[in-house]
């Protein structure tokens, strides 16, 4: 089964932020003003999507490591793990926590985004990798919140 609900997949937590009322064009990305205040990130392709995703990450890590000593994230797939791979040395992954948003606890994909992210995870060093636990949903989904609580 899926872990869902628990943490919002990365590409989607870092798309949608608070910000301004108009949209604004610029190289790689429309960004529109949501009603409710969000803003969407519309990218043009999978480098735009990246190399957003590297700046965002790299400014939110950095920050809450500074204010709190820690930052932690969840990825919703294997694509969102690649682009990591270009933090290193941008960020000190030592306290960095990172958690899966979409992995499956059972079968042959079971562990797929956290046994695929090998060479990235290996390139952060001193990453913290917690991987979902494999068995039924319902108890996966249990033991990794505990997990994540008693941080």
């Amino acid at each position: 089964g899926n872990i869902m609900g628990m943490m919002m997949g990365i590409k989607h937590l870092l798309c949608i932020t608070l910000t301004f009322w108009a949209a604004i064009a610029v190289a790689h990305a429309l960004v529109v003003r949501l009603p409710d205040g969000r803003r969407a990130h519309i990218l043009k392709n999978d480098v735009a999507v990246a190399d957003f995703l590297v700046e965002r990450i790299e400014e939110l890590a950095n920050a809450a490591i500074a204010k709190k000593g820690a930052f932690s994230m969840s990825v919703g797939s294997g694509t969102t793990v690649q682009p990591l791979a270009f933090l290193a040395g941008r960020v000190d992954f030592s306290k960095v926590h990172l958690f899966f948003g979409n992995e499956r606890t059972e079968g042959d994909a079971a562990g797929k985004c956290a046994d695929g992210g090998g060479d990235v995870f290996a390139a952060l060093v001193g990453l913290n990798v917690h991987r979902v636990p494999f068995g039924p949903a319902e108890e996966a989904a249990a033991e990794y919140e505990a997990a994540m609580r008693a941080m």
